[in-house]
Order: structure tokens, then C-alpha cells, then sequence
């Protein structure tokens, strides 16, 4: 969607790829569906506002179309005080390639049902030597019904996201992955 504040993400995000075009939509529903339709390969779209708050129309994007964040970064505006982040969204992970001086995050969703999940999760999370960046609670209207779940983001600390993305695998039926991407601040 065509704005002030799309344009730098795009300006930023373009220059990982060798010959990139842009297509405006007119809504994040419309940007979503030529993602889900193959039209597109990747949908940017405004992810928190200042502060960290997620928006929850964008989330209920991802969730819905069981979409991947690629790549997130911080947008100013033109007067260098609007402070929001924009995500590059897919359908499927692109691995960051990261140098030594950045940081890799991974962001899951995990089932609440449990009350134990999110205890394990920390746990193990801490058992790998890496560390919480964030940790909110989404509630998405599935046909009526209230889900809830667990979306954290994780720092990896430079270690291999491999033995965590494992013991989610074995050990939480309700894991899912939602993005791997480098550096948000």
C-alpha cells in the first residue's frame, strides 16, 4: 500500500534483491492475496507501531495465510519521529544471511491451551543460551471462537537455532514458526 512510511521499507528491503519491482495494492487484504496467489513473491506491510505494538490486523494477516516474516526494519518517516517497523512477508522462510555484528531472531506462535507451554518454551530457550526479546499474548477470532496463543520472539546470541527449532518440533505439537530475521533495532 503506497505511503510515505512503505516507500523507505521498500527503498531498505529492496536492495537484498538484484532486479526488484514493486506492485501498489490498495489494501493489505489485496497485497496478502497476490502473495497467496503467486502474483507476488513477498507482501511488505507495516508490522508494530512505536513502542512494539503489534498491529493486530497484520497479524491476523500472517496467522490467517500461515505467512513467514522474512526481514523486519525500523522506518522514520520524513521526520524522523514515526518509529515503525515493516516486515517482508512470504510464504516461505529466506534464511538472513547475518554478519558477526548482527543479531538473528526467531519468532514462533505457541498453542496456550496449555498452561505448561510457555514455561517449557522459556526453559528451553534459556537451556540453549539464547534470550527473549519479546513475548505477547494474540488473540485471533477463529469462526466465532476465541484462539489464544503465544507469539515470542527469540535472540539466537549467535548460536545455532537448529537444537531449539528441534525440541519445538519433538516436544510442542502446537509450534509454529513465523519468521527468522535479522536485526530489529
Amino acid at each position: 500500500v503506497r505511503n510515505v512510511f512503505s516507500n523507505e521499507a521498500y527503498d531498505v528491503f529492496s536492495q537484498e534483491f538484484s532486479m526488484p519491482t514493486v506492485k501498489y495494492s490498495n489494501s493489505f487484504k489485496e497485497c496478502a492475496l497476490a502473495v497467496s496467489e503467486n502474483e507476488s513473491e513477498y507482501c511488505l506491510l507495516p508490522l508494530e507501531e512505536r513502542g512494539g505494538v503489534r498491529l493486530p490486523t497484520v497479524s491476523e494477516i500472517i496467522f490467517r495465510n500461515d505467512f513467514k516474516i522474512n526481514s523486519v526494519i525500523p522506518v522514520f518517516g520524513p521526520d524522523g519521529m514515526a518509529d515503525m517497523k515493516y516486515a517482508l512477508i512470504s510464504k516461505s522462510f529466506t534464511l538472513p544471511v547475518c554478519g558477526s555484528d548482527d543479531d538473528r531472531y526467531l519468532e514462533v506462535r505457541l498453542g496456550a491451551s496449555d498452561e505448561s507451554v510457555l514455561t517449557d518454551f522459556l526453559l528451553a530457550v534459556d537451556y540453549f543460551s539464547m534470550s527473549v526479546y519479546r513475548i505477547n499474548t494474540l488473540i485471533i477470532d477463529n469462526e466465532g471462537e476465541s484462539e489464544i496463543f503465544y507469539s515470542a520472539v527469540i535472540r539466537d546470541e549467535g548460536k545455532d537455532l537448529t537444537p531449539l527449532l528441534a525440541y519445538l518440533t519433538l516436544f510442542n505439537r502446537d509450534f509454529i514458526p513465523v519468521g527468522v530475521y535479522k536485526n530489529l533495532e
